[in-house]
């Protein structure tokens, strides 16, 4: 989001200054929530030094020409716009990188959107990125880089904070059994210009990743003066950006295949033709705690095996190829199906479409109202060949709102339940259609 900020001053009486000559200032901002919340899965306010309006804030000011930057120009704004800052919605998405001026090249960027998920930026590149694993170390043109220019010359300072303890502040550090993980990554590294291109090729030293995933606030710096040790992310600038994003860290503790997880999508489209976004419990980095299905590895499942997944794998979980990776259809040969067929979503952003998945010309399971019956409109294969009694639970979003959570009334019929199969038992040793 740009928004101008003019500071007017004629110099009508001013000594050197050719009379009505103006002096324009502009300004830019960070972009770290202020007031609002940074980490959904644990309810963590975000504490960043952003809204000018709180007391503690950073800002870069400059004439009309910019010399220090990162990405292809500088942004101006009137505040910090994330958060609570004024006139600006909490996530307002300036941490992406479509607004052409972050600068990030690696790794993958996330935003919140407005029903708390963690999302992967729009413009970002996919599969997501993570910047590396918990304790391990990060090095700038492998795991992290960041485009800057520097056209003046002379001598500018980059600095780095990155909230390891997921505090909502940048302050201290962390401990990981090979060693401490300051939250102030790189300390007022000198840039010499004039230079542009990436932060990499000027090989900044490498950092320690703290001990905990999931996702952390980072703030990118550069200015012509160094900043104040210890640093909490704040100051007033002539020169320079500050560009904040939020990072995904994986855990080196967590088994390349874990178990199984859902489909159905969560922070995407579910259902285009309406433009309800899927609300369902799929993605486990996202949502609030607990707010996905997982599977760990058994003798049950639905098919002729289990697949094995990091995480749930539509919508917009980090670590997969898109929105719909049409595991939710059959053709990967474990979903168990058997009739009626399913249908998957295709097409890019903003034009995205349902279509059958390959294969299957896109059967039924019936008119609305209808009662569906088991064996004749509906079935699945169940294998519980050596497990223990199994219970089979079905959900169906008969009203469309993105969530499984209720029912709704089919006038002359009665009341149709989203939650349509209850705990049915499946006895030991069973192995069959439904």
């Amino acid at each position: 989001m740009k928004t101008l900020f003019l500071s007017v001053v004629l110099c009508l009486f001013f000594p050197g200054l050719m009379p009505g000559l103006a002096l324009i200032e502009f300004y830019e901002f960070g972009d770290a929530p202020d007031g609002a919340i940074a980490y959904p899965s644990t309810g963590i306010i975000g504490n960043f030094p952003t809204c000018s309006s709180n007391g503690i804030f950073i800002r870069h000011g400059w004439g009309d020409v910019p010399t220090l930057f990162f990405g292809p120009s500088a942004d101006i704004e009137f505040d910090g716009n994330a958060g609570a800052c004024p006139s600006f919605p909490p996530y307002d998405q300036d941490e992406c990188m479509n607004d052409g001026d972050a600068g990030l090249l690696m790794p993958t960027a996330f935003t919140i959107d407005s029903f708390w998920n963690i999302i992967a930026c729009p413009a970002a590149p996919l599969p997501a990125t993570a910047l590396e694993t918990t304790c391990a170390l990060a090095v700038w043109g492998v795991n992290v880089d960041i485009h800057l220019t520097e056209q003046w010359g002379g001598e500018a300072y980059i600095n780095i904070l990155m909230d390891w303890n997921q505090d909502g502040f940048w302050s201290g550090g962390s401990v990981c059994p090979e060693g401490p993980a300051p939250e102030h990554v790189l300390v007022n590294f000198m840039v010499t210009g004039p230079f542009s291109g990436p932060l990499s090729l000027l090989s900044p030293p490498a950092f320690r990743i703290g001990p905990n995933s999931g996702y952390v606030w980072t703030r990118f710096t550069i200015s012509y003066e160094p900043v104040p040790l210890p640093w909490d992310g704040s100051g007033i600038f002539e020169e320079g950006e500050t560009e904040d994003y939020l990072l995904w860290i994986f855990s080196d503790q967590e088994p390349p295949m874990e178990g199984d997880y859902g489909d159905a999508p969560e922070g995407a489209l579910a259902y285009p033709d309406l433009g309800v976004i899927g609300q369902f419990p799929t993605c486990k980095t996202i949502g609030p705690p607990g707010w996905y299905v997982e599977h760990q590895f058994s003798a049950m499942f639905f098919g002729p095996s289990a697949d094995a997944e990091t995480d749930g794998n539509a919508g917009l979980c980090p670590g997969f190829a898109n929105q719909y990776d049409m595991d939710e259809c059959f053709n990967d040969g474990d979903a168990g199906l058997i009739f009626p067929e399913a249908f998957t979503i295709v097409g890019p952003p903003g034009a995205e479409f349902v279509q059958p998945c390959t294969g299957a010309v896109g059967t039924s399971l019936g008119h609305t109202c209808t009662m569906a019956d088991w064996g004749t409109d509906i079935d699945i294969h169940v294998d519980n060949s050596s497990g223990p009694p199994s219970y089979v639970n079905v959900l169906a979003d008969w009203n469309q709102d993105g969530m499984w959570f209720g029912g709704i009334d089919c006038p002359g019929f009665g009341y149709a339940p989203e939650h349509i199969l209850f705990d049915f038992a499946v006895p030991p040793g069973f192995i069959g259609p439904l």
